[in-house]
């Protein structure tokens, strides 16, 4: 696949070979609070206590993710993939973010001669790595 002059926003990687080109992505991530309640807190007094924990999640949608179609089929089958997001393109020097992740929803936008346009939804799954191109 050739490297295409816009779309270069986000790359989707398999095994450190880039694979598809995304054009236009949101991450949205979640968190939920876990609370738990104890009495005697630090073995003093008799009120109660509140604790908190929480769980986080994170959503990438992709607009428009061009890929061969030797991959499609990955895509479809949940396959794990890496994605770097990087908001300024993947040009020397901007800062991007790689994640882990699995596709979760897919949906074929338009159909060209050997490239699948698809639009995606990615579920998270280990904790995004924060670095430059």
């Amino acid at each position: 696949m050739s490297t295409p002059q816009l779309g270069r926003i986000a790359i989707v990687q398999v095994s450190g070979v880039t694979v598809a080109y995304a054009q236009g992505y949101n991450i949205k991530e979640t968190g939920k609070a876990v609370t738990e309640y104890c009495l005697n807190p630090n073995g003093g007094g008799d009120w109660p206590a509140l604790g908190f924990s929480g769980n986080k999640k994170a959503t990438i949608s992709i607009d428009a993710l061009y890929v061969d179609n030797t991959y499609v089929n990955m895509f479809e089958n949940n396959a794990p993939i890496t994605v770097i997001c990087g908001p300024l393109g993947s040009s020397g020097g901007n800062p991007k973010d790689t994640y882990s992740t699995i596709v979760t929803d897919v949906e074929t936008v338009v159909k060209h001669e050997n490239v699948t346009a698809l639009k995606v939804s990615l579920e998270v799954i280990a904790k995004p790595t924060h670095g430059t191109w």
